[in-house]
C-alpha cells in the first residue's frame, strides 16, 4: 500500500490518507474459470472517515468480472493511476536496519545506498505493529554518512522487560518510501555522527500565547453550537427560563455559578491532562471519553438527569416545595454542576481554532497551557453568563407557569439521546459485553429513580414511604 502520512489534530497524531487513494491487491481467478463465465469478487472493508473527529465505517464491496480467453488491454481510466501507485509504493532497497531498546527509548538505525546523501530532514518510521511506539511523540533524527538513527518512544510492546523480535514498517524519506525489518543489535557507525537535520517547526504549533488564547476563546464560543453539548445547554436554558419576567438577581447568580462550574471543570481537566502528559501518557484533549468506565458512568449520569427531567423523581426539594433559601441554594449548586457537566460532555467536541490552540498549549509550560485552557472556558461560558446579565433578554423570557413543566419534560429527550450516544461510544470501545452491562445498569438506575420518586410522592402526601 502507499506510504501513509501523519495527520495531526491538536496533540493527537494519526496515520492515514487524504483524497483518493488506491490500495493494490493481488487477485487470482479460480482455476476452474472458463471463458464466458463471470467471476464475482467480494471484499469487506473497515475504515475510519476523519475530519475533526473519526467515524468508523464498514462497506461490503462486490465486482463482477467476465472471464475472457484473451488478455485484456490496459484500462483507459485506471491503468496509469495503478501503475503510478505501484511505482511509488514502499519497496525493499537493500537497507540494513537494527534497533536497540534502552531505558531512554528505542534507537532505530538504518543504513544503505538509498540513504547516502539523501535529505533526511523529514524521515519518519511508520511501524506495521501499532503497539511498538508512541505515535504522538516526535521521532528525533540523527544523521550519519551512510544513513540515520531515529530515537523512538517505546509503547506497550516494550513494557515489562519485553521486546519484539523485529521492528518492521515503512521508512518515508521525502517522496520515497522503503520497507524495512529491523532486528535487535548495535547501531553501525555509519548511522550517526553528523548531528540532527535543521529544525523545522511542527505544523500548527507555531502560535504565540496571545494567538493561542484568542483561538481558544473563539473555539469556546463556537463549542456552544456543537451537537454534543446541546442537551446540557438546553437543560440550563430551562433553568434560566424559570427566571423570566423580572427575576434578574437570581438569574445573575445562576449565570455566575454556571460560569464558575465551567471554569473550574475546564481547569481541572486541563490540569489532569498536563499532569498525565508530563508523566508520559499519550492522551489528548477529551481524554475522559477515552476511558470506558468514565463513558459508562457519564451515560448513567445523563440517564438519571433525563429521568429527573421526565418527572420520575425530584432532586433537592420535595414536591410541596421548601423555603426560598434552600431553593436558592439548590439553584446555585445545580447551575454550578450543570456547567461542570457541560464541560465534561463538550470537551471531546472539536470547534474550529481549538486544535492548533490546544496542540500548542500542550507543548508549553504548565502556566501558559492553563492560560489557553482558561480562555477556552471563558469562551464557552460567556454566552450564558452574558444572557444572565442582560435584563432586556431576560424580560423577553415568558413568566414561569404551567408551560415550564411541559418544557422541562420535553428537554428530557435530548438527554436520552445523549445517553444513547454514549452507550454507542462505549460499545465501540469495549464490545457487546459492555453493552449488556450498561443496559443492565441503566435498568437499575431507572428502578432506583422510580422507587425514590415513589417515596417522595408518598412523603409529600403525608404517608409512610412503604
Amino acid at each position: 500500500w502507499p506510504a501513509p502520512r501523519r495527520i495531526v489534530v491538536g496533540p493527537l497524531v494519526n496515520y492515514g490518507y487524504e483524497g483518493e487513494v488506491l490500495l493494490p491487491m493481488t487477485l487470482t481467478a479460480p482455476a476452474n474459470a472458463r471463458p464466458g463465465q463471470t467471476v464475482q469478487l467480494q471484499a469487506a472493508a473497515s475504515f475510519l472517515v476523519c475530519a475533526e473527529i473519526c467515524v468508523p465505517e464498514d462497506a461490503a464491496l462486490t465486482l463482477a468480472l467476465p472471464v475472457s480467453a484473451a488478455t485484456a488491454g490496459p484500462d483507459p481510466r485506471w491503468a496509469r493511476p495503478i501503475a503510478m501507485t505501484l511505482a511509488d509504493a514502499p519497496r525493499a532497497a537493500g537497507l540494513v536496519a537494527v534497533f536497540d531498546a534502552k531505558p531512554a527509548g528505542v534507537a532505530l538505525a538504518i543504513t544503505g545506498a538509498a540513504l547516502t546523501g539523501a535529505d533526511l530532514g523529514d524521515a519518519y518510521f511508520y511501524p506495521f505493529d501499532s503497539t511498538v511506539i508512541d505515535h504522538a511523540r516526535p521521532q528525533t533524527i540523527e544523521r550519519g554518512p551512510e544513513g540515520l538513527t531515529l530515537a523512538l518512544t517505546p509503547a506497550a510492546a516494550f513494557k515489562d522487560g519485553k521486546s519484539p523480535v523485529r521492528l518492521a514498517g515503512v521508512l518515508a524519506v521525502g517522496s520515497s518510501a522503503y520497507e524495512i525489518a529491523a532486528a535487535p543489535g548495535a547501531a553501525p557507525p555509519g548511522a550517526s555522527g553528523l548531528g540532527p537535520p535543521p529544525a523545522k517547526a511542527p505544523p500548527g504549533l507555531d502560535l504565540g500565547l496571545a494567538t493561542a488564547a484568542l483561538f481558544a476563546l473563539l473555539g469556546g464560543l463556537i463549542l456552544n453550537l456543537m451537537p454534543c453539548v446541546f442537551p446540557v445547554l438546553a437543560m440550563k436554558a430551562a433553568s434560566l427560563a424559570g427566571h423570566g419576567g423580572g427575576a434578574h438577581a437570581e438569574a445573575r447568580r445562576q449565570g455566575l455559578a454556571f460560569g464558575a462550574g465551567v471554569l473550574v471543570t475546564f481547569l481541572a481537566l486541563a490540569g489532569s491532562l498536563i499532569a498525565l502528559k508530563a508523566g508520559g501518557s499519550a492522551i489528548g484533549w477529551g481524554f475522559q471519553l477515552q476511558s470506558p468506565p468514565v463513558v459508562a458512568a457519564l451515560a448513567l449520569l445523563i440517564l438519571a438527569v433525563a429521568l429527573n427531567l421526565s418527572g420520575l423523581f425530584e432532586v433537592g426539594a420535595s414536591l410541596q416545595g421548601v423555603g426560598s433559601g434552600l431553593a436558592a441554594r439548590h439553584g446555585l449548586i445545580g447551575a454550578f454542576f450543570t456547567g461542570a457537566l457541560a464541560v465534561v460532555v463538550a470537551a471531546p467536541c472539536t470547534a474550529p481554532f481549538m486544535g492548533p490552540a490546544l496542540g500548542w498549549a500542550l507543548t508549553q509550560p504548565p502556566l501558559a497551557a492553563l492560560v489557553v485552557f482558561l480562555a477556552l472556558g471563558v469562551g464557552f461560558a460567556a454566552p450564558f453568563v452574558a444572557v444572565a446579565f442582560a435584563p432586556a433578554l431576560l424580560n423577553r423570557l415568558p413568566r414561569p407557569g404551567a408551560w415550564m413543566d411541559v418544557f422541562r419534560k420535553a428537554l428530557a429527550f435530548p438527554m436520552y439521546a445523549a445517553a444513547a450516544w454514549l452507550v454507542w461510544v462505549l460499545t465501540l470501545q469495549a464490545g457487546a459485553t459492555a453493552l449488556a452491562r450498561i443496559l443492565a445498569a441503566a435498568i437499575v438506575v431507572a428502578l432506583a429513580g422510580w422507587l425514590f420518586g415513589a417515596a417522595q410522592r408518598r412523603a409529600a402526601a403525608g404517608k409512610r414511604a412503604f
